[in-house]
């Protein structure tokens, strides 16, 4: 079961209006919930996620771009969630995205060299009663994960392969979902998208 969350007040949360820009690069509201240890962000995370999410089946992205760590950490976080995703035996879509990136040469070096690189980005859904699995959660990544929340527990797989090959915008992406949020519990921030929703919305549904 889902620990009930205690008031704003005793976990001191500040939410926050950001922009009204209808694209995934800027959220429409912020969400700190700063703590000193990560083990606290964590759960804190975990608590306001859950109100958000509200009982329903939804949708997660793990993806290259949106992960705060070196380059050259990222693929390997990204191929290791993959194979938790399988291992809970999610419906999910992958793809690999080619990007060729600068060598450095050195001073006995010359030419210009290049290596290539994929980067890798997952989408899977999620539902609820795996959710209340805390084993599930704490596979999560902690530096940046994106939340698409439905308020139907009927997402087909078809939607999974639109948000790869349709280019859907991102305005249609934000009307079609309840909250779109991205999480990064390293940091202890979150950033919210909605279309219809409201600060005083936010804020009852995390009292």
């Amino acid at each position: 079961m889902v620990k009930p969350m205690k008031t704003l007040e005793a976990y001191k949360l500040k939410i926050s209006p950001f922009s009204t820009k209808r694209t995934l690069d800027v959220p429409n509201y912020t969400i700190t919930y700063d703590s000193r240890n990560l083990k606290r962000k964590k759960e804190l995370s975990y608590q306001i996620l859950s109100k958000l999410i509200g009982g329903h089946t939804f949708i997660i992205e793990v993806k290259y771009s949106n992960l705060f760590l070196p380059d050259e950490e990222r693929n390997h976080l990204l191929f290791d969630f993959l194979g938790k995703v399988k291992k809970w035996e999610l419906k999910y879509r992958e793809r690999k995205i080619p990007v060729v990136k600068k060598k450095f040469l050195n001073f006995f070096e010359f030419g210009d060299k290049k290596d290539k690189v994929e980067k890798l980005e997952i989408i899977a859904i999620v539902p609820w009663e795996l959710w209340k699995n805390r084993d599930f959660y704490n596979e999560i990544p902690v530096y940046g994960v994106r939340y698409y929340i439905s308020l139907s527990n009927q997402i087909s797989d078809d939607i999974l392969s639109c948000f790869f090959f349709d280019n859907l915008s991102d305005g249609k992406i934000i009307e079609e979902f309840e909250f779109v949020i991205f999480d990064c519990c390293i940091m202890g921030h979150m950033g919210i998208n909605s279309a219809n929703c409201t600060i005083e919305r936010i804020r009852s549904l995390l009292r």
